[in-house]
């Protein structure tokens, strides 16, 4: 299994767990580790075959023993588990890649000021992890609560913002006029 493949695996893992409040931390710890398999491409059996899985940026002991088991069977129990806690049978067909190279950007969006569970920050940093020049964030939320979140955000930076990757950094970029609501 080459690392994009085990990408998109870490990656299901991560979007599973996040159906859980409790398991946050987890899913963003598999959402990193699957972005900077991605983006570094490494050698897994390798890895594997000296005991350095864990040296890969933002993989710990949980996420080498998936890992682990993705190299030397091609499948991992813990997705299967979470798929069928979920209800949902494995797919029929074996793990297809989605080549990703050629997106730009992230169009739609949850932070935690809504219905999502990452945090603006931790969005736009997975963004630029996976070399986005853009990320707009929306929401679906109609809480008090999210309001007022949302308020706040809109009197300080616009009605509506994305993240845009500028010089090696991110800052938030108004697209429509704040007067719109």
């Amino acid at each position: 299994m080459n690392s994009k493949e085990a990408a998109t695996v870490l990656a299901e893992i991560a979007y599973r767990l996040r159906h859980f409040p409790e398991q946050g931390h987890r899913a963003r710890a598999f959402s990193r580790a699957a972005a900077n398999l991605s983006r570094l491409e490494p050698d897994l059996t390798g890895l594997r075959a000296r005991g350095g899985l864990e040296s890969i940026e933002g993989v710990g002991s949980g996420i080498a023993k998936v890992l682990a088991e993705l190299v030397d069977t091609g499948r991992s129990s813990y997705l299967e588990r979470l798929r069928e806690e979920a209800g949902e049978a494995a797919p029929a067909a074996a793990i297809e890649v989605v080549e990703t190279s050629f997106l730009r950007g992230d169009l739609h969006c949850h932070s935690d000021w809504s219905d999502g569970r990452a945090t603006v920050l931790e969005m736009a940093t997975a963004a630029r992890a996976r070399g986005y020049s853009y990320v707009a964030i929306t929401r679906r939320s109609t809480s008090p609560a999210s309001a007022r979140r949302w308020e706040v955000f809109r009197s300080c930076e616009g009605s509506r913002s994305t993240f845009s990757r500028t010089a090696g950094s991110t800052s938030p970029t108004t697209h429509w006029p704040s007067s719109t609501s």
